[in-house]
């Protein structure tokens, strides 16, 4: 199974970004500002701030993997 966890951008200064996680099931991380950058209004259903791409045996474990990913963005990402 695999499974994607999206943050869309939002209007702001970003103060912090979430490290990079070192999971191996983690297959791709990227995100797409740095801290003191202002950021406006997503425009377009692909203005991500953060996306990642994880796997994992299970279809039970993938959503926990997500859920537990995708916390760890809410958390890292400062934006005021």
């Amino acid at each position: 199974m695999a499974g994607q966890v999206l943050m869309m951008k939002r209007p702001g200064t970003v103060r912090g970004i979430p490290v990079t996680p070192e999971e191996p099931w983690v297959r791709y991380y990227g995100v797409y500002a740095e801290p003191g950058e202002v950021l406006g209004e997503a425009a377009l259903s692909s203005d991500f701030l953060a996306a990642a791409v994880l796997s994992a045996p299970t279809r039970q474990q993938c959503e926990r993997r997500l859920r537990a990913l995708g916390a760890r963005f809410e958390a890292e990402i400062v934006i005021d």
